[in-house]
């Protein structure tokens, strides 16, 4: 009884609203006309045959794309491989028809957005389709050519370097730019071809055109939500299977391909709210550290603004001999040999770099700040993403009456000019500033200035005033390229090694130490200029990376090695008999940049804020802090052998030092800024 009733229900449901359904009425009526199977099929196979023909326009033109998609992820393999983990790849091909079929199916939807607009502008098919093509694979390969030179893509930030094209170009090569130009002319002539012979005018009126577009206008907007848990465009876009880690640019950019990965960023979190983040937890904090900056300040008796304090960042400058298996000709000389003697004489070791061939304002960021990038949720640049978003920020020079930058090279790089001024910079000294870069000398066929030029700079800031002051000064002598740029090389034909299998790499490697030689002999001088000067000064030296030689796959197997460069922290004469020490011996081995700051405020002597005393305790009590080698989200503890450290195993008060440390980060770089209220915590007397 019951089944019969469910059985009217039913059929007055079907013939009230599911037979009057149009496509229903119509799927109903082409079954009736068959008597069979066999009928059923060959007149379905018709009508989707006469379908295809009608629509054939589009569905060539969706082909296309899906080509045009999968060639833009084939371009940024290496060498037809894929980089699966950070040490294993895989067959390009087969990983990308096998795993990655929905995220290329992605791309193309968003190619055939691009599509839609410029038809809706243009109105003309061919125009559209190769305009379509061009930016898809222009950008493929822009992408390809950043991931060589600097092993990561092109950011949503960098978009507007292209103010500095001047000096890219030169990176890019110039049979680069000039294959790029007989190409946009043929493709322009190709589709000037096109339209005149085969035109193409797709059905559909203009409002129905008018209407696409803005469906794809709306579309390029959902990337603002691409990495927002847990809400729709979020969990559509997981269904892609289009994820991101953040961490590791080079298989990122392999396996979402160059649109997807530059949408991605569009959404950048940059931390997790702590549980309890509020004005009075970070008031708590001030409290707290307050009184330990009054203990160690108990010991100490010098003031930072009375002293000269450069930190000097060394650009792509490695100890060549911590290349792993590198071998150099013992008959070749010592190219770091003053450098490698500051181990005796300074505080020296080696820094855990977040970047590999690139990333220079983030380490430049973290030694101003005392801030970390491990502790990020997402690869990012905070010259970029984060500075901007506060009318100030405070760093290590707001302790200083007077604080400057020096760069002899081009200023505009990271939008450092406009953060300067944020930091509350008196003077930024760079190509094309309203200071002149005196003493320019270029070393060989190089086209940076070299690090002699660096020197001359910042000896004549320091020497531009009488009392204390800060200078950031950057060098650029050891940028990538490394085109052989020296005459007399005596290393050329000199290194050899596992990882150095090829010509090109033995050239670059040359060229590479030869620069590190020059850079030695400059900081030598530079030494022994500061050393004759009467008043305290202290130099923080660092490296900020690796040079882009050997390929970012190695980092795998080297994680460690290939992100530790030379540092160290040496004070002048003057400044030792004035209650400077000549070295520090306690978690010196490995360190991050960002403990610089708590280094030299020991080294020198010098009193801490309470914001100091908490850097002081994360560099005394945990291990260094550093991102996660290995591509995954958070960071990764290296302790003072080089090996890694499970935050598991840390006790309660290490504990409770890196989560308050977690928590003033958070504040000042996702938060409300509240440390910035707290009176004295950043910066003494405020």
């Amino acid at each position: 009884v019951i089944m019969i009733l469910v059985a009217f229900l039913l059929d007055y449901l079907y013939e009230r609203y599911l037979f009057k359904v149009k496509p229903v009425k119509n799927a109903i009526s082409f079954f009736n006309k068959h008597n069979n199977l066999a009928e059923v099929v060959e007149d379905a196979w018709k009508n989707f045959a006469a379908w295809v023909i009608e629509n054939r326009v589009r569905i060539l033109t969706w082909c296309w794309f899906y080509i045009l998609s999968f060639a833009s992820f084939l371009i940024e393999s290496d060498g037809l491989r894929i980089q699966i983990t950070t040490s294993s790849d895989i067959n390009a091909v087969v990983f990308l028809l096998g795993t990655r079929f929905f995220a290329i199916v992605l791309t193309a939807i968003f190619l055939d957005a691009m599509f839609a607009i410029f038809y809706f502008i243009t109105t003309r098919y061919w125009t559209s389709t190769v305009l379509v093509s061009v930016i898809t694979i222009g950008w493929a390969i822009a992408n390809k050519i950043k991931l060589n030179l600097r092993g990561e893509p092109i950011y949503p930030t960098e978009i507007d370097e292209i103010v500095n094209w001047k000096t890219l170009l030169p990176m890019v090569g110039e049979k680069t730019v000039i294959m790029i130009a007989v190409a946009l002319v043929v493709i322009i002539a190709l589709c000037v071809f096109l339209e005149i012979k085969f035109p193409i005018k797709k059905k559909g009126s203009w409002k129905r055109r008018g209407i696409w577009a803005l469906l794809s206008l709306l579309l390029f907007m959902t990337p603002a939500r691409f990495n927002h848990d847990g809400g729709i465009i979020y969990h559509i876009n997981r269904g892609f299977d289009n994820k991101q880690s953040f961490r590791n640019p080079e298989r990122d950019i392999q396996i979402n391909g160059p649109l997807l990965n530059f949408l991605n960023y569009f959404d950048l979190q940059i931390m997790n709210k702590p549980s309890n983040y509020s004005q009075s937890t970070i008031n708590h904090l001030d409290q707290k550290y307050s009184k330990l900056a009054d203990e160690i300040n108990n010991t100490r008796k010098n003031t930072l603004k009375d002293q000269t304090i450069v930190y000097n960042l060394s650009e792509s400058f490695v100890d060549p001999y911590t290349f792993p298996t590198i071998k150099i000709d013992p008959k070749a000389p010592n190219p770091v040999k003053f450098i490698q003697s500051m181990k005796d004489r300074a505080t020296y070791g080696s820094m855990l770099s977040a970047g590999y061939g690139g990333g220079t304002a983030n380490m430049e960021w973290e030694t101003l700040t005392g801030f970390n990038m491990g502790m990020f949720k997402s690869t990012l640049t905070p010259y970029v993403q984060i500075v901007p978003n506060y009318d100030f920020y405070p760093t290590i020079g707001m302790d200083f009456n007077y604080k400057s930058a020096v760069h002899p090279f081009i200023g505009t790089y990271y939008s450092r000019v406009e953060d300067y001024k944020r930091f509350k910079f008196n003077k930024f000294v760079y190509l094309g500033s309203k200071y002149k870069i005196i003493d320019q000398k270029k070393l060989g066929k190089s086209t940076y200035n070299s690090d002699f030029t660096a020197y001359a700079n910042g000896l004549r800031q320091i020497n531009s005033m009488k009392g204390g002051q800060f200078i950031n000064l950057i060098s650029i002598q050891n940028h990538m390229p490394y085109n052989n740029w020296y005459p007399n090389n005596e290393y050329m034909g000199k290194v050899s090694g596992e990882l150095f299998n090829t010509a090109a790499v033995r050239e670059q490697m040359a060229t590479y130490i030869k620069g590190t030689q020059y850079t030695d002999k400059a900081v030598k001088k530079f030494i022994g200029q500061i050393d004759k000067i009467k008043k305290p000064i202290t130099i923080v030296f660092y490296g900020d990376h690796y040079p882009s030689i050997l390929s970012q796959n190695y980092t795998g197997k080297y994680p460690v090695q290939m992100h530790s460069t030379r540092y160290f922290i040496y004070s002048n004469k003057y400044a030792r008999q004035h209650g400077a020490k000549n070295k520090l011996t306690h978690n010196t081995n490995f360190v991050n940049t960002s403990d610089f700051t708590a280094m030299m405020l020991e080294q020198t002597n010098t009193k801490v804020t309470p914001y100091q005393a908490l850097l002081t305790e994360v560099h005394e009590k945990l291990p260094a802090i550093t991102i996660n080698f290995n591509g995954d989200k958070g960071f990764q503890l290296v302790d003072q052998k080089g090996h890694f450290v499970d935050p598991k195993k840390l006790t309660s008060e290490q504990q409770a030092i890196l989560n308050d440390y977690e928590m003033v980060q958070y504040d000042m770089t996702a938060g409300q800024a509240y440390g910035l209220k707290a009176k004295g915590f950043y910066k003494i007397g405020d």
